[in-house]
């Protein structure tokens, strides 16, 4: 049903990968839609005028456009589709914690005292959904039953694995071609366990 149809997205944007993917297992021929650029902000508007028939972007406008009258169809790791629904591998979005190497060589001891409250917060978010979701809603000024929905979209660890390790390969390949980077980095020079490991030497599966 997407063949023919335009999709606003920003442009550069990771959700192509997801886009890609889906296309690629639903055999939908994603030369046959139509891209259009633009913000996620706008892109809600141009919805609502019917300049575009889907949006392609992240949170909280993702809930926004629901919130107006749209409908999910899927994300990186949960499809909605008729012929598709449930957990889908179609894009994975990790946030990292990045230090420069001077940083890590000189000041192991923050950033593991860093990696050692990021891990206690982790815990605390899946242990304590509800409360964690009110926090944050105060600190980014969003409803927090809109925050508790936006949450749980998302799978909150710290594995240092082959997945996070794939996952960030598809991404560097991704920037490449998009020509945001200039070649495509090898994980091991800019992905270092060590801090982790040290933290917690069960998180680290990939050497």
């Amino acid at each position: 049903d997407l063949e023919g149809k335009k999709i606003g997205m920003a442009a550069g944007s990771g959700v192509l990968i997801a886009i890609r993917n889906m296309c690629k297992e639903m055999n939908v021929d994603v030369n046959k839609i139509q891209f259009v650029t633009l913000s996620p902000s706008d892109q809600i508007a141009a919805m609502e005028h019917g300049d575009i028939d889907a949006m392609a972007c992240w949170e909280p406008w993702v809930s926004n456009a629901q919130k107006s009258g749209g409908k999910l169809l899927f994300s990186g790791l949960k499809s909605y589709l008729g012929d598709k629904q449930g957990d889908v591998q179609w894009l994975s979005f990790y946030t990292t914690m990045q230090v420069t190497d001077s940083f890590l060589k000189q000041h192991p001891e923050q950033v593991q005292a860093m990696l050692r409250a990021l891990k206690k917060a982790t815990t605390f978010i899946n242990e304590h959904p509800d409360e964690a979701a009110e926090i944050i809603a105060k600190e980014i000024n969003l409803d927090k039953d809109q925050v508790k929905k936006i949450m749980a979209q998302n799978q909150y660890k710290m594995d240092f694995d082959e997945h996070f390790q794939s996952s960030c390969d598809e991404m560097a390949a991704f920037m490449h071609e998009m020509k945001n980077i200039p070649s495509k980095p090898e994980f091991s020079k800019y992905a270092d366990p060590k801090a982790l490991k040290a933290v917690d030497a069960s998180l680290v599966t990939v050497k």
